[in-house]
């Protein structure tokens, strides 16, 4: 339930670094959306403070990881527009991050495991390391759709789409499993979260029709202009760039 917290983040840092203006509309919408899945996920638990706590930090961290994304794919000058390149400046930090991490906390656990090292035979081994490679291709994939994502529409637009992903994983799991019977909160949850998304998508398509209406690009997404102060038949380094910003909405 605490995890619902993400999308206020993600808007909250937004806001801070100017990718979206705090429009009303925008804070209800937010606010809908994690109301929504915060009933639509609500149950009976222990409450931990400790997990809360870790929760929550996770939460703004992502959420300061799309905005600074967002920033960075749809800024012309980083030329990091393609998710490929922005994949391959972060990947290896990436990497070098969670790598101690792994070991410390799987590494014997995979040494001693009967599906890798210690597999009884080739066959074991071969089928283990065709899930993992298959994994990490299809997290490779993964990644580089939320970069196109994030950079034609907003952090906003992917943290929503993660939302519908939820609805749509615990809705099956309730039809799978009897156990996990939805409740009148649960259910009223999911209809004020999907009214939440249903206006976001009816505020973007709104927007986008009024931008054609008035002559504006089509994309909706920080543009970067570059005009020059000299005559552009002028080759200096000593030429002073003007940069333009056109914001829209996310």
């Amino acid at each position: 339930m605490s995890k619902s917290s993400a999308l206020i983040f993600v808007f909250l840092f937004s806001v801070i670094l100017k990718l979206e203006k705090p429009r009303v509309v925008m804070v209800l919408v937010v606010l809908f959306i994690v109301a929504g899945l915060f009933m639509f996920t609500y149950h009976s638990t222990k409450f931990s403070v400790e997990g809360f706590l870790l929760v929550m930090i996770a939460s703004a961290i992502s959420g300061l990881r799309w905005t600074t994304a967002q920033l960075t794919l749809q800024r012309v000058d980083l030329k990091l527009s393609n998710p490929i390149d922005m994949l391959y400046h972060l990947l290896p930090v990436m990497a070098l991050t969670l790598l101690p991490l792994a070991l410390t906390i799987d590494g014997v656990h995979i040494g001693t495991s009967e599906f890798v090292f210690r597999a009884s035979n080739l066959n074991v081994f071969s089928v283990t390391m065709v899930v993992v490679l298959g994994s990490t291709v299809l997290a490779f994939f993964l990644n580089v759709s939320e970069f196109l994502l994030v950079y034609h529409t907003s952090g906003i637009t992917l943290s929503i789409a993660g939302i519908i992903k939820e609805i749509i994983i615990l809705t099956l799991s309730t039809m799978w499993w009897e156990d996990d019977a939805l409740s009148t909160v649960n259910v009223t949850g999911m209809i004020i979260c999907v009214a939440g998304i249903t206006t976001h998508t009816t505020v973007k398509v709104w927007g986008t029709h009024k931008h054609e209406s008035v002559g504006l690009p089509k994309e909706d997404h920080v543009q970067l202009l570059t005009q020059s102060h000299q005559d552009p038949a002028e080759n200096s380094e000593s030429d002073e760039n003007v940069v333009l910003y056109r914001t829209t909405s996310a």
